[in-house]
């Protein structure tokens, strides 16, 4: 009888033993059952997350995948409440934010700090926010004041749509040591989409990257530190189209038919870089557009800008009829022969 009572302490041991052992299982089960419920809701919103982030990128580059002529449509009929008037010459001044875009507008208006009309130049921040239009002294010529990109307010991706730039005859697309994602999706549309568009690259701080050049090369030469400029920025926009290429994002034989083209962006050499001088420039125009008056527009660091020409450029460290002299000429004309070829192009039958 004893022993029979031992035997079944032991079984209920066992038992309670075992219903331990499998609540100690169902607990670590529950655990690891929440851990899983926890990881599958942070992968359904990263999975929500991605998708959002797809919808963006994919219409940031709409434009891609757009007809030219569906591209040109709508960005004329954006522009029009701006004036755009398609029977103008439009440039539109693009790059950047803080490049110089609105100095170089300036230099090229060759305006006296009239603050109703002359684009506005702030060297610490994003100073135009949306497009402006500017007319030159001559008849039907438009300069377009276009807001920089590559920030929050005017993506890099999405800036060839949402700046309407298939509107324009011309694109000045400025330049600096860094190529972003914008100048690479400008490029792509000019080489892709916009045939009619011709696109001139200018670099308009040469005086501050001389400058920075010379001081660890102080005997460095205008015309050398010009050709080094123009140089650098060559390599970096053909780095950005070899790199749309790998992407798959721009046909490698689009990129070669461009190159071989009449009178394509491609190929590029540094010919195709004008390095000037906004401060330069405008004080060149200014005397030029006074009659000679030895009266130019004040800048930042150079007085009240009474000296002339010559007096700005020594104040910048130029010549005053050095290279980067030459290359606001250089510029000019190059808008000048822009104009004329479209002219020509519209009286073709």
């Amino acid at each position: 009888m004893q022993q029979d009572q031992e035997v079944l302490e032991r079984q209920l041991e066992e038992k309670e033993a075992a219903l331990r052992r499998a609540l100690q299982a169902g607990s670590r089960e529950k655990a690891r059952a929440e851990e899983l419920s926890e990881d599958l809701s942070r992968l359904q919103d990263k999975h929500t997350e991605l998708e959002v982030e797809l919808k963006k990128a994919t219409a940031a580059t709409a434009w891609r995948r757009a007809p030219p002529q569906e591209l040109l449509a709508a960005a004329k009929e954006a522009l029009g409440p701006l004036g755009f008037d398609p029977l103008s010459f439009n440039i539109a001044v693009v790059g950047s934010s803080g490049m110089g875009k609105s100095s170089l507008i300036n230099s090229l208006l060759s305006l006296k700090g009239d603050s109703m009309t002359r684009a506005d130049v702030d060297h610490t921040q994003e100073c135009t926010r949306q497009l402006r239009r500017y007319d030159l002294k001559e008849n039907a010529v438009a300069l377009w004041d276009v807001p920089g990109g590559d920030t929050a307010n005017h993506p890099g991706a999405s800036y060839v749509q949402d700046k309407h730039l298939a509107a324009f005859d011309m694109l000045l697309l400025v330049v600096n040591e860094r190529v972003t994602e914008m100048h690479a999706n400008i490029m792509l549309a000019s080489l892709s989409k916009f045939s009619h568009q011709k696109v001139l690259l200018v670099y308009p701080k040469a005086d501050d990257r001389i400058r920075s050049m010379r001081n660890s090369d102080p005997g460095l030469e205008e015309a050398t530190a010009v050709r080094r400029i123009q140089e650098a920025a060559v390599r970096g926009i053909e780095a950005a189209l070899e790199s749309l290429v790998r992407k798959g994002e721009l046909d490698r034989s689009t990129l070669d038919r461009r190159r071989t083209a009449d009178g394509g962006v491609l190929p590029l050499s540094p010919d195709h870089v004008f390095v000037m001088s906004n401060h330069l420039m405008a004080a060149t125009l200014g005397k030029e557009a006074s009659g000679g008056a030895k009266q130019t527009r004040a800048w930042p660091g150079l007085g009240r800008g009474r000296g002339g020409a010559k007096q700005q450029a020594a104040a910048l460290g130029l010549q005053p009829a050095g290279p980067v002299f030459k290359e606001g000429k250089r510029l000019m004309v190059a808008i000048s022969g822009g104009m004329v070829a479209a002219a020509s192009a519209l009286q073709k039958p």
